[in-house]
């Protein structure tokens, strides 16, 4: 029984130790601009760094959909033109 206590104290000190802090607003926007940024700033390396499969187009590789679709968000939540602009630009 005195085991089982411990066990259980402990699995408790666990627990509350690693429990996650809350999210803030203005910190995942903070976060959510600079990777906006950092894609807008560095895709032009990616595009010149190309591939390492043949007959790939970096502008239009599948994998760029994600960036696609998580820029369109930011751009439309942060109702800032240059990333719209962005978009645009790379099709």
């Amino acid at each position: 029984m005195k085991r089982t206590y411990v066990l259980l104290i402990l699995s408790f000190a666990c627990l509350h130790s690693v429990a996650q802090k809350p999210f803030k607003k203005k910190n995942i926007r903070q976060t959510m601009e600079k990777v906006a940024n950092c894609q807008v700033n560095h895709f032009g390396e990616q595009v010149t760094k190309g591939s390492k499969y043949k007959n790939s187009n970096v502008y239009w590789a599948w994998t760029n959909a994600a960036m696609d679709l998580g820029m369109l968000e930011w751009a439309t939540l942060s109702k800032q033109e240059r990333y719209f602009q962005f978009l645009k630009h790379i099709g």
